[in-house]
């Protein structure tokens, strides 16, 4: 459902990318060299007969960033919830197949949370006025997960020197958080628990973005061991969470609220790569996503039974990552 309501938005745009991007005729730079079979005498082109696939492994070191507030009450930021400086290591794999014109990608990635920090607020009054609850946590772990494919178009410049790679895709992203330790720094009696440590501390958010992205790909032989490559991509996404409030006694359980919205981001990353042989390459990876959501629902669940609704303002995510990889050419 969520893709199909992602289709049903943006059909215009990814119908309009994809006839530019994968059926337009190629430049005459470009264009497929032309072969006469001598057995056969058939006429065949280069790019028909050419496949070529790769598959790289990495690691690295990702911090990404999670920030999301509600409405209600009359308030225009009643509760705000930041989750910064989270270190996640990551392992993954990614592989392309090129046949002829067209290059077929795909990656997957997983990550461990190894820590961070978690600032929950609750207001009285608009724009962030007049705090009654504060509470800080350590984020403690849980796992990061990411899928991507898509296919593009390759268009060769200067005998192949240059090459620019229109692509259309899509993502799912995962990212699971369990807050501890926590303590309570603002209180208000009644409301709220004591200034001082929160004792059993556990609760969990666990969020996915889902969607479609289109963007490009340019690579430049810069040496002949050396190849730098840029890409970027703008994503459009449906946005899904759980949260587990363990101590809120008055909150429904596995699941105390859940969000849900619609958004887009941006994707972009710059990569270095040295050739070691003539199938072996290392590479050096930087990579920058941010992705916002907004005029979402947050939805309640009490120990009750009952539910409430109100409006999600916002959720971004911001991450960034360096990582390393290896890459063999079959």
């Amino acid at each position: 459902m969520a893709v199909k309501a992602c289709l049903r938005k943006r059909w215009r745009i990814i119908a309009v990318f994809t006839a530019i991007a994968l059926f337009c005729p190629g430049i005459p730079e470009a264009a497929s060299t032309t072969q006469v079979n001598a057995a056969s005498g058939n006429r065949e082109t280069e790019s028909d007969c050419l496949c070529r696939a790769e598959l790289s492994m990495y690691t690295g070191i990702r911090r990404d960033r999670l920030n999301w507030h509600i409405a209600g009450n009359n308030v225009n930021i009643l509760s705000e919830l930041i989750v910064d400086d989270i270190d996640i290591f990551q392992v993954g794999a990614k592989s392309a197949f090129t046949k002829g014109e067209y290059t077929f990608f795909a990656e997957m990635a997983y990550g461990d949370v190894l820590g961070g920090t978690n600032v929950d607020r609750d207001f009285l009054a608009n724009n962030r006025r007049n705090i009654y609850s504060e509470s800080v946590a350590d984020v403690s772990g849980r796992r990061a997960m990411d899928l991507s494919g898509g296919i593009g178009r390759n268009i060769d410049f200067h005998s192949g020197r240059y090459r620019l790679t229109p692509i259309l895709g899509a993502s799912w992203h995962r990212l699971r958080l369990l807050k501890t330790h926590g303590v309570q720094t603002i209180a208000t009696p009644g409301q709220t628990p004591p200034v001082g440590a929160i004792q059993g501390l556990a609760s969990t958010y666990d969020a996915d973005w889902t969607g479609l992205w289109a963007g490009g790909k340019i690579q430049v032989q810069a040496a002949e061991a050396l190849q730098i490559a840029a890409s970027f991509r703008y994503q459009f996404f449906d946005f899904r969470a759980d949260a587990n409030w363990n101590l809120r006694e008055d909150l429904s359980h596995p699941v105390s609220f859940s969000h849900r919205a619609t958004g887009r981001g941006i994707v972009g990353d710059v990569s270095y790569k040295w050739s070691l042989t003539d199938r072996v390459d290392i590479s050096l990876t930087f990579l920058y996503r941010y992705l916002l959501a907004k005029n979402g629902t947050d939805t309640t669940f009490f120990a009750t039974g009952n539910r409430a609704k109100t409006p999600l303002n916002k959720v971004s995510w911001r991450s960034r990552a360096i990582t390393a990889g290896l890459t063999y050419r079959f």
